[in-house]
């Protein structure tokens, strides 16, 4: 009986931990979930132009691939305990005083801190629910928190901003931060990932070819998705929709993303992987057709609603074939730096390009997406082709 009972009370701290860490992650990329929102309030607010919000999502994405990268360090050689809680607490304060900082290159600077902090938080979430039994159920979960913050935050956000201004886009955030402090504190455990389990195997030289190839994929795949994140908002209210209705539609436009994140469980490589990926890769690219020639709300939060569809299909089914080719599980942790660096490099090549009608977000999306697309059918081809050492046996093509 005390068996039992000790049984269900490590299920349940358990629980609470991975719940800490799915919850100090999301709260780490909060800003790009709620992106579309924060720039059109920035620019009504703030006065921002089309190439000032390029720049901030740049620098706010680019020091969150950062901060991943410094997380992989410090989780290594401080408790999770205390990486979560100096993260996130770093993130609390530049989301605090955000809302103050008229100045640009001021405002830009605290949004540097404030995604170097949040990238170290995504990198520690990571690491962490990979080390836990059944790892792919809490990553399942990990992208749920992630929709839901989405949802919630896009439908709110615009009526925040209508009463408080800009603070009713950062304060929000700053409140979720504060209750997340001590979530960590009292479930995360007091040790490195340097205790932990490290993998032994090794990558042949055509494996790490493979795998750069795969990287520069979800790089790519990534810059697409920035440069249609960042200015989806822009667009809809451009079109002559309110800010309210824009924050609804896109809220919708979640429940896409929530059916598109079951299809990799469900479905799992039952038809391949090359049917799935091509098939997401045909969703986005008919979602920015629709929300070109939109004429309404409703064609407007459909193609938004694609978009996040095939968004989430199309990378758990890539990052499927990189940990295939992968070995060691090098590039898998560097997969996440590179997926903020996308997505800051795609609003930073908006900006140089805008026009008035946007045409550039669709032609570097489209073009992105298709290039993302070829590279991993090709690293497919070459692992099937038995040249590799990993990734053949678990590739599965149809």
């Amino acid at each position: 009986m005390n068996q039992a009972l000790h049984a269900k009370q490590a299920s349940s701290f358990q629980g609470l931990e991975s719940l800490a860490y799915i919850l100090v992650g999301t709260v780490g990329v909060g800003v790009f979930l709620c992106m579309p929102v924060i720039s059109s309030a920035l620019a009504e607010n703030f006065g921002f132009d089309a190439r000032q919000v390029g720049e901030f999502s740049f620098v706010q994405l680019a020091f969150i691939s950062l901060g991943c990268l410094a997380g992989l360090y410090f989780s290594r050689r401080f408790s999770m305990r205390s990486v979560a809680a100096a993260s996130v607490g770093l993130l609390l304060l530049m989301d605090l005083v955000s809302p103050h900082l008229r100045e640009y290159n001021l405002f830009l600077v605290a949004r540097a801190v404030a995604g170097m902090a949040g990238g170290v938080a995504m990198a520690l979430a990571t690491g962490a629910l990979a080390r836990l039994p059944a790892a792919e159920k809490y990553f399942g979960l990990f992208l749920l928190s992630q929709i839901i913050f989405s949802v919630v935050g896009i439908w709110l956000m615009p009526r925040l901003v209508a009463s408080f201004g800009i603070a009713g886009v950062f304060y929000p955030l700053a409140l979720v931060e504060l209750v997340v402090i001590p979530l960590a504190l009292l479930s995360m455990p007091a040790r490195s990932f340097a205790e932990g389990p490290s993998s032994v195997a090794r990558n042949s030289t055509a494996d790490w070819m493979l795998s750069a190839v795969m990287l520069v994929a979800i790089l790519t795949f990534f810059t697409a998705v920035g440069a249609y994140w960042t200015y989806v908002g822009m667009i809809g209210r451009g079109s002559g929709l309110s800010a309210e209705s824009v924050g609804l539609a896109l809220s919708l436009a979640a429940v896409g993303g929530a059916l598109g994140s079951l299809v990799p469980v469900v479905v799992q490589q039952r038809f391949g992987q090359i049917v799935p990926l091509a098939g997401a890769a045909a969703c986005l690219l008919l979602a920015l057709a629709l929300t070109n020639d939109h004429d309404s709300l409703f064609t407007f939060a459909l193609s938004a609603a694609i978009f996040m569809f095939g968004w989430y299909i199309f990378h758990p089914y890539q990052l499927g074939v990189l940990a295939a080719i992968d070995r060691d599980g090098r590039a898998m942790m560097a997969s996440a730096a590179l997926t903020g660096l996308g997505l800051s490099i795609g609003p930073a090549l908006v900006s140089r390009f805008i026009d008035d009608d946007m045409s550039v977000v669709y032609w570097i999306s489209g073009a992105a997406f298709a290039v993302a697309l070829g590279l991993i059918l090709g690293a497919m081809a070459f692992a099937t082709s038995g040249k590799s050492s990993a990734g053949a046996p678990c590739i599965n093509k149809k």
